[in-house]
């Protein structure tokens, strides 16, 4: 089916254009592992699919896919004339690949239907690819796609079935909007109505989703600096032809305005976790919650390392509690030896090995809590006789040696 995504910035660049092409050059063993996941099989409704041909794991790489064209333009600023160009480049059988591809309904010559209908934008870039361009959409997909790198890697998100179809999501910011947004948008780029789970819902809880992706909208554009998207743009999509949809002043989308006033220490804190709340409540995989915990907890013993030898034993116990969080749900959506717990474990040694966790882990574990009454925090001392002193602090105290070091950075 189609995808491309509709931008809410636009970056223009000087554009230079190239056909890959499919010579791929992974290895003959990593292909033919992946192969075994996934066939291409007719979906109901949807044309052709991708299906799991065998129980796939969260954090399966599903499938690797190169890039076969790309423009180094974003997506509005392409021209036809450059894609027809890019597109007689092609050999002959992967100019048979592309026109086998799903085309769409939107008011263009075939091959730029297709293009519109099939590529992926990236920061600078617009590129298309066979493989993946035959993964249908879903609001709450059970596998993303990664551009990072080429090849592309398609990675399950949630348990598959075998027999069970792979979706991906085709807008990054459908998170953000609400079913009859969505529908517009669909509407007029995919010419497809959607069915998943988060758009077939009954009209009590189609509301509840609704008012999460309106938090969410919030939420997440605050942490990334920018005020919510102004979700009355896309009301008007809901009023527009198609011929109205490919204004390019339609397809820039809106620009984003910045945040008006900066979140404070505990909202940078608190934002991620809530919008992992949200995410998961909207019947998201729960590795965006584990993320939270892990994310969470180094944003704050980033804070803390800031504040160099005073160490508050609540933001310890707490980034301590979000790594155990983390872990234990990595674990169970991965698997004990998965990579990624391997990586997650890595970032808790690493943590634990700093200053301020390790001194203030011991000092919790060897002190019991009925002698800890008072106390909030602790400043770090040197080492003496072999042992680091600490010296601890009720909660004024502690807030005033805070006061201190900040006064004294703003010195300095």
């Amino acid at each position: 089916m189609a995808r491309s995504i509709i931008l809410l910035t636009t970056h223009h660049t000087d554009g230079w254009y190239e056909a890959v092409g499919s010579s791929y050059n992974l290895s003959f063993f990593a292909l033919l592992a992946m192969a075994k996941l996934y066939a291409i099989q007719t979906s109901p409704g949807k044309g052709r699919g991708v299906f799991a041909t065998k129980a796939i794991s969260v954090g399966t790489a599903i499938m690797k896919d190169r890039i076969a064209m790309k423009i180094q333009k974003e997506g509005p600023a392409i021209q036809e004339a450059e894609v027809l160009q890019l597109f007689n480049k092609l050999t002959k059988a992967d100019q048979a690949r592309f026109l086998d591809l799903h085309d769409g309904k939107r008011q263009y010559n075939k091959i730029f239907r297709i293009w519109k209908g099939n590529v992926f934008g990236g920061h600078g870039y617009t590129a298309l690819y066979f493989e993946v361009s035959l993964i249908n959409h879903a609001c709450v997909p059970n596998a993303a796609f990664g551009s990072e790198s080429d090849p592309a890697t398609v990675v399950a998100l949630k348990p598959i079935a075998s027999g069970e179809e792979i979706f991906i999501t085709y807008n990054s910011m459908f998170d953000r909007l609400s079913k009859r947004h969505r529908a517009n948008i669909l509407r007029l780029y995919y010419g497809f109505e959607c069915s998943c789970s988060a758009c077939s819902l009954p009209k009590y809880q189609q509301a509840l989703s609704d008012y999460r992706r309106q938090l969410l909208n919030v939420m997440k554009g605050a942490l990334n600096g920018f005020e919510p998207i102004m979700t009355t743009f896309f009301d008007l999509y809901g009023k527009m032809d198609g011929r109205q949809a490919e204004d390019p002043r339609v397809l820039r989308g809106m620009p984003q305005r910045p945040l008006a006033k900066p979140l404070s220490a505990d909202q940078t804190n608190a934002y991620p976790l809530l919008v992992a709340g949200l995410l998961v409540a909207e019947g998201h995989s729960e590795l965006v919650l584990a993320d939270a915990y892990a994310g969470a907890a180094e944003t704050l013993l980033q804070r803390m390392e800031v504040l160099d030898d005073v160490i508050s034993l609540q933001a310890v116990k707490a980034v301590e509690t979000w790594m155990q969080l983390a872990l234990s749900l990595i674990g169970k959506l991965c698997g004990a030896k998965s990579q990624r717990m391997q990586n997650i474990q890595q970032t808790w040694k690493y943590m634990l090995d700093t200053d301020q966790m390790s001194a203030a882990l011991l000092f919790l574990r060897n002190v019991p809590a009925t002698k800890r009454k008072g106390i909030f925090g602790a400043r770090l001392g040197d080492v003496v006789n072999g042992g680091l002193h600490m010296s601890v602090l009720s909660e004024p105290e502690y807030r005033a040696a805070v006061r201190q070091k900040r006064s004294q950075s703003l010195l300095d």
